[in-house]
């Protein structure tokens, strides 16, 4: 079934995924320090048009997390070696 999900291009087809927002304002890292999830998500995506979309993860962790997915639109073609 993996390879069924696997194109000719090698991109692993996962369906649509869309992130939208966080549901909280702020998050509380295992250490006990304040965070805010958008704030990190907005630094992250401001100074690159690569960025498509960010998601910080931390609440309740000990350090804060990213998830960032590169914007297909504007980032070049992957290149085969």
């Amino acid at each position: 079934m993996t390879a069924e999900t696997i194109d000719a291009d090698g991109w692993l087809a996962t369906g649509n995924v869309r992130i939208v927002d966080s549901t909280k304002n702020s998050s509380s890292t295992g250490s006990g320090k304040n965070t805010s999830p958008n704030n990190i998500g907005n630094a992250l995506k401001t100074p690159s048009s690569l960025i498509g979309q960010v998601v910080a993860i931390g609440d309740a962790k000990p350090l804060v997390s990213a998830l960032v997915v590169v914007d297909p639109d504007t980032a070049p073609p992957a290149r085969r070696y």
